[in-house]
Order: structure tokens, then sequence, then C-alpha cells
């Protein structure tokens, strides 16, 4: 199935503000094109930093996986099937950079994502979902991002799909934003919509460090009817996160360009 890969800006109250120092709105800024060909999601053991740029952040997101339909080349509807946990990874400082796009995707393995999948339809409420970050460094692991709430996202559930299309169709080429639908119709119209939902507020921590090759990356996406977030922070100092039913957890490691096959 062909398939390409999309990003929300600024769907986090306080996230826009903070990590980009722009001006909110109570809707999205806007999405970007992550890669049209998907060769820079992985869910191996490593993420590639980026040859070029600095103030690289870590940014976990829930993400979700649609079908597209289509009408008269444009998006007509969109079907959430599955959801998981990725990183959208994102260069702060990027010389020469005009558009988010080219901050947010530098090549293959440049995003994480997890390999397990739930289905839409089998989670009770999309409300009860949280994730955390942490990153790992020198053998000492930092808090990075806070607990997501979902109710502090600007857009989630069938509010997201529906912006989702009027952004799809409607985005014009301005600023930092690029127009979509020309990348759609250069790609044969896919059929299937990969949507990294957006990023968490940083911890003082995690604002006033970046990543460095070498870092240790851990995102955790669970269901809070399941489990609360002093259980997921007990669970994960105790290493005891893998393999439980009703979480997520990728762990990756930051590596050098040239070490990245």
């Amino acid at each position: 199935m062909s398939s390409i890969t999309i990003g929300v800006i600024g769907n986090y109250f306080g996230h826009l503000s903070s990590a980009e120092n722009v001006h909110e709105s109570e809707i999205p800024s806007g999405i970007f094109i992550i890669d049209q060909n998907a060769s820079s999601l992985t869910n191996g053991d490593a993420t590639h930093y980026p040859e070029r740029g600095s103030k690289v952040d870590i940014e976990p997101e829930f993400v979700i996986r649609y079908t597209i339909e289509y009408t008269d080349n444009k998006v007509s509807k969109l079907i959430p099937l599955q959801l998981t946990v990725g990183n959208d990874v994102t260069i702060r400082s990027l010389e020469g950079a005009t558009k988010i796009s080219s901050r947010k995707s530098w090549g293959q393995a440049s995003k994480g994502i997890h390999p397990t999948w739930w289905s839409i339809n089998q989670i009770d409420n999309l409300n009860n979902l949280s994730l955390v970050s942490y990153i790992e460094r020198d053998g000492e692991a930092h808090l990075t991002t806070q607990p997501l709430r979902i109710e502090e996202m600007k857009l989630f559930g069938q509010a997201l799909d529906t912006w989702m299309v009027e952004a799809i169709n409607g985005q014009q080429e301005h600023g930092m934003f690029d127009e979509i639908l020309p990348t759609l119709a250069a790609q044969g119209y896919p059929e299937e919509l990969i949507l990294y939902t957006g990023a968490p507020n940083y911890t003082t921590w995690g604002t006033e460090n970046f990543l460095q090759p070498g870092d240790s990356m851990h995102i955790i996406g669970y269901k809070t009817d399941n489990f609360s977030d002093e259980q997921i922070d007990n669970l994960f100092k105790e290493n005891k996160l893998v393999g439980l039913t009703n979480v997520l957890y990728l762990k990756q490691q930051m590596v050098e360009p040239a070490l990245v096959d």
C-alpha cells in the first residue's frame, strides 16, 4: 500500500510557543510532510542524528494510521485505523532552512516509530491515553517531556480527522509551510497516511538540554485507565516496561550519521 507521512504543527497548548517561539492559536498552525516514501521512519534500535543543524529535540507523539479516500483529486475522508507512538525528532536551528519540513526530516532513519499498533476500534476512550519521555545520558535518565494529557491537545480524535482533511486540501505555500496536494498528486495519491499528531511540553531539563549522539531516548505510551503516571515512572526506573499489555515502549539510541547504514 502506498503511504505518506505527515506531521501536525502546534497541536499541544504551550509547545509551539515554547519550542519554536512563535504565536499559537486555538487550532494547530499547519501540517508538514515528513517523507514521501517512509524511509525516514525506523523502529530499529537507532535513529539518525542530522549531519547539519543544531539544537535537536526529542518529540514524543501519538501516531495514527489512516486510510485516505479521494474525490476529484482532493482528500474527501480520512478513516483512522490504528495508533502507536513515535519520535518526531526536530532540528530547531538549521541555517538556510525556510520550511519546517526541512528541519523535521533529513534522511533515512531520522524518525522513530513503534512497531506495534493498537486498533482504534479497540481503544475504549481516546482521552484515556498518555505518553511520557526520558533521555538517558551518561547512565542517568532525565524526564524530558511531561506526561501528555489528551485534553491539553488542541485537536484529537474525530476533530483532528476532520481538520486534517481541511488542512491537506487547503494549506498553501507560505512562510514555513508547504502546499500538500501537489505532493499527493506526484505520489499517485497514496492510500495510507501516517500522522504524527503533536508533542507535549518539555520539562525544565528538556527545555535546557538537546539531544546528543549517544543519548538513549525512551518514549512510553500507555492507557491511563490501566496505569497511573507514577506507576509508569516506577516501571521505567525498574526496567519493567518491556512486554506489558496496554503499554507501548519505544527505546532508541541517537547515533552519529556515519554509523547509520
